[in-house]
């Protein structure tokens, strides 16, 4: 099999590298197949809970000249839109 150390590979790849498709008899053959790639993707902390999500909406706030706080609003987590690809 091929080294799937670089994070730039391309999950168009993944047809070609994985030969075994998951059934009920090869659940081990096809998890040494795959979690290579899961793992150069940077996506195993997906699987095992360890990646949290960010919060979808974060605060804003605006302040005036003396530092109040004068407008508060929620916008769109730009953080939540990379990690949900």
């Amino acid at each position: 099999m091929e080294n799937l150390s670089h994070s730039g590979m391309s999950s168009s790849f993944l047809p070609h590298l994985i030969t075994e498709k998951l059934n009920h008899e090869n659940y081990l053959i096809w998890k040494r197949q795959i979690m290579p790639f899961i793992r150069s993707q940077g996506l195993f902390g997906h699987l095992d809970g360890s990646t949290k999500a960010p919060p979808i909406s974060v605060l804003q706030e605006r302040k005036n000249e003396a530092g109040e706080v004068i407008v508060v609003h929620e916008d769109n987590n730009p953080e939540h839109a990379v990690w949900m690809r």
